[in-house]
């Protein structure tokens, strides 16, 4: 049987502490990525996303041989997973319909 694992991403990968310190690299004059911290993703907000987390969600796929399924308010239209695939550099197999984190 495959395993799935249904990501949501906000709170999940993100979270409070890391918006407040990626936008206070911003304040200085980076890019919020400038450290390798956080990816930033644009066209959702500009939220930033913590690459650290991201890698043990890249271990958790590798360890596991699991899908991803998108169940989140990042993965609204259409190609979103593909996006966030991109962005994350991990494939994300499909988004749920109608899931908005």
């Amino acid at each position: 049987m495959k395993k799935v694992l249904f990501l949501d991403i906000d709170d999940v990968l993100n979270c409070t502490a890391d918006f407040k310190d990626a936008y206070s690299e911003m304040k200085k004059g980076g890019s919020g990525e400038c450290s390798g911290r956080f990816v930033i993703g644009k066209r959702f907000g500009n939220t930033p996303v913590s690459v650290e987390k991201i890698d043990r969600l890249k271990l958790i796929v590798k360890e596991t041989n699991c899908d991803i399924v998108g169940i989140s308010s990042w993965f609204t239209l259409d190609n979103d997973h593909k996006e966030v695939s991109e962005l994350f550099g991990i494939n994300i197999m499909e988004q749920g319909s109608n899931c908005f984190g």
